[in-house]
């Protein structure tokens, strides 16, 4: 539930942030989420890429649709790609996706550095054992 709930708020910030900042601000976004949620990596990661390459899509879509068919046909003639724009589209969001899994991995790494993780050694009472220490 934490999973889909983040990845629907990294979208869906990731989405209207790029309505107002640069492209660089999906970097920001994940790295800020998973820095201050905690989750697994692996789930750091997959919610970060699903969720800024959505939005991604959704925005470049937004423009294609908009009227942007000759400028994503240029583009894709400079990166060798067919003339059609819709490949160009999915790629970048492929790509832009990665760069912000990358980016909040990196923020729930650097959150694992000062957050202290829980004493999984317990006693069936709910104290910690302390046995290990003794001699």
């Amino acid at each position: 539930m934490k999973f889909i709930v983040k990845l629907i708020l990294i979208g869906v910030a990731a989405f209207f942030a790029l309505r107002f900042f640069p492209w660089w601000v999906i970097v920001i976004i994940p790295f800020l989420f998973n820095l201050f949620v905690k989750t697994k990596g692996s789930g750091a990661f997959i919610s970060s890429f699903l969720g800024t390459a959505l939005a991604w899509f959704v925005a470049s879509y937004n423009f294609y649709s908009m009227g942007a068919q000759a400028f994503t046909g240029k583009m894709a003639k400079v990166f060798f790609l067919p003339q059609n724009g819709l490949l160009l589209i999915i790629v970048a969001s492929l790509l832009m996706g990665l760069v912000a899994a990358f980016a909040g991995f990196s923020g729930n790494a650097f959150r694992n550095i000062f957050v202290k993780p829980k004493d999984k050694q317990k006693s069936k009472y709910g104290r910690p054992d302390y046995s290990r220490y003794s001699r």
